[in-house]
């Protein structure tokens, strides 16, 4: 009786997407497919194909399959849909959207292997390298998978019982044309929404937080105001990085960031050194040359400091990074190497600070890079409660665009 039932949801689930009697002949809502990806991804992201789609996907994704199979897929069709939607679910990435002539769409399909889709609707599929394409009645999917049809089977399956199309931050993101791209990052009961605008020779990355009914609310808590002589000053020997911590803030905020990260050794150390930074308090530093990155930590008295130096050593030297700690007065510096794969900073020019929000921002970091065939980009980060900000400023070209994404993408998956 059980499997009778779900079969019955599942027919139900497709019947609005697939006509399992024949072709509709109106293209499907952006709300219906909302209703055909889980409500529980890794992240789901909305972009605009007007936005150098190639290069986004290459360049974020790095997989020209995938690049090659959209390029495939949008070209069925006499009319493009203003944007595609990415969703990543169970480790597997799916770029989606509606058709908007699905009967000459499907009319292109005759010679193409079929598929079924949950054994009700038949649909064709399509093989490039490691990635597929995937084309129902009325809506396509390209996979990083070779078995796109079991991947499209698996993501159906998890959408009967929760949609996104019930997460409001999803829906909006699902729905909505963005002017470059918009991602949407579950973490904690909390959507973090990062929307990606592109001008002329500027790359700007807004990032708020929502709830499941789209309210808004606090990005991070716990943060103080930055001094102003942090916020407005031009000069190559500023701080790359500055933080304002509330005392009793910060072991919470390095446990936050550890579980970013993602990586299981990180968040168990994370487990041991967050309880040590209990007395911290004040304005963190961090500076940043070619070779090293330094962090500068104040605590509220000397011994607080010499207790977490001790402490601290006695962690990382289980650490296969080379870590250097001294105390400073009442300040605990903390050295390490920086990775080779990082990009080089430009530390001839004077690089100014940017403050581009209404209110004074928890934290704020800047510096200028070094890309490739002497290209450089200027990037300013703000980081107030309720927002954050990362602008990256470079010389405009369509090459130089697809480095900077390249550049956001090593920004925020290498550092750590």
């Amino acid at each position: 009786m059980t499997s009778f039932f779900g079969r019955l949801a599942a027919i139900a689930c497709l019947a609005c997407l697939c006509g399992c009697t024949g072709f509709k002949p109106n293209p499907v809502t952006w709300e219906d497919i909302a209703s055909t990806i889980p409500a529980n991804p890794d992240y789901i992201a909305s972009l605009n194909l007007d936005f150098e789609a190639d290069s986004v996907l290459n360049n974020v994704w790095g997989d020209n399959d995938m690049a090659a199979l959209l390029t495939m897929g949008l070209n069925l069709d006499t009319v493009r849909p203003p944007h595609v939607v990415v969703a990543r679910v169970s480790g597997t990435t799916y770029v989606t959207w509606p058709l908007q002539t699905p009967r000459l769409v499907n009319d292109n399909l005759a010679d193409w292997p079929t598929a079924s889709l949950n054994n009700t609707v038949d649909a064709h599929m399509r093989v490039l390298g490691d990635a597929s394409i995937v084309i129902s009645s009325t809506q396509a999917w390209v996979v990083n998978s070779e078995h796109g049809a079991d991947n499209v089977n698996d993501l159906l399956s998890a959408a009967m019982n929760t949609k996104a199309v019930h997460v409001q931050p999803y829906a909006r993101c699902i729905a909505s044309t963005p002017k470059a791209a918009t991602v949407v990052v579950p973490y904690e009961n909390r959507y973090y929404v990062a929307q990606l605008n592109h001008e002329d020779g500027l790359v700007r990355v807004d990032v708020d937080a929502y709830n499941k009914a789209d309210k808004r609310i606090d990005l991070v808590q716990g943060l103080g105001r930055l001094p102003y002589e942090f916020i407005n000053d031009v000069s190559p020997r500023s701080p790359f990085a500055a933080i304002q911590i509330d005392k009793g803030s910060m072991p919470q905020l390095i446990v936050r960031l550890a579980k970013l990260s993602g990586k299981k050794s990180i968040k168990l150390a994370s487990q041991l050194v967050a309880p040590l930074f209990e007395a911290a308090s004040g304005t963190v530093t961090a500076f940043w040359d070619t070779k090293e990155l330094k962090v500068r930590v104040p605590f509220d008295s000397r011994e607080a400091v010499l207790t977490a130096k001790k402490s601290l050593e006695t962690i990382l030297k289980t650490d296969d990074r080379h870590f250097d700690l001294k105390n400073i007065g009442d300040i605990l510096e903390i050295s390490t190497p920086v990775k080779d794969k990082m990009p080089e900073i430009g530390r001839d020019r004077m690089t100014p600070h940017l403050h581009s929000q209404t209110e004074n921002p928890a934290a704020i970091a800047f510096a200028r890079f070094d890309l490739k065939d002497d290209d450089s980009v200027t990037a300013y980060f703000e980081l107030a409660p309720s927002h954050a900000r990362l602008q990256i400023d470079f010389k405009e070209s369509a090459t130089n665009l697809a480095e900077t994404l390249d550049f956001i993408k090593t920004i925020i998956f290498r550092v750590l």
